[in-house]
């Protein structure tokens, strides 16, 4: 277990389970979009989220914690130079759900931990859209993709339509430390015209 793991981290980390990066849905139209983006389903109705996307940073965004990870340089906080496999997750959840988002975390969190790979990771949410975002950095896809099909995460993947309220998606592109970021994560995921569980 690398050191920059510290129980708080860890504990912060029981959002990423789920939207660890299900690169394995990138291109494909799932079943659940309603209603457009952040739309339908769930507690609160259509019109509670009518202003969330995917595509559109949240006023309230908040990072859980820093972007952490052996690829993060531990006195500037910044992420190595290099070229990356960069992959984004939003998940909008649907609000009665938030307890099992947590309970099928744990087993996803501890094959991050380990994952061959793993660069750095950063995880962030708003209140006000119910929404997670997730960023993973990876030295290659080969390394996400081993992380994306192992048993634990396709667990949590197997429920995302029951946790999501209708948008839902991961995004993956080679990168940079200039292309690990929000705004470039919100745009890509902008640009993308399917996926939705």
């Amino acid at each position: 277990m690398n050191e920059w793991w510290t129980s708080r981290q860890k504990a912060r980390l029981a959002m990423i389970a789920l939207l660890a990066l299900a690169a394995c849905g990138d291109d494909e139209t799932g079943s659940g979009g309603q209603g457009g983006e952040g739309g339908g389903g769930g507690s609160g109705g259509q019109d509670a989220f009518a202003n969330c996307h995917k595509g559109d940073l949240e006023t309230d965004l908040a990072d859980d914690m820093p972007m952490m990870g052996p690829g993060i340089d531990p006195d500037t906080g910044e992420l190595a130079p290099g070229t990356y496999y960069v992959a984004t997750t939003y998940l909008a959840l649907n609000p009665e759900k938030r307890e099992r988002l947590g309970e099928v975390s744990g087993p996803v969190i501890e094959s991050l931990q380990t994952s061959a790979g793993l660069i750095a990771v950063i995880t962030s949410q708003s209140e006000s859209c119910q929404s997670f975002r997730t960023m993973t950095v990876w030295q290659s896809e080969e390394d996400m993709m081993t992380f994306v099909t192992g048993a634990a995460h396709a667990a949590a993947m197997a429920e995302t339509s029951e946790l999501s309220r209708g948008t839902s998606n991961t995004i993956s592109w080679e990168g940079d430390a200039s292309t690990a970021n929000w705004e470039e994560a919100a745009t890509r995921l902008g640009a993308e015209p399917g996926g939705d569980l």
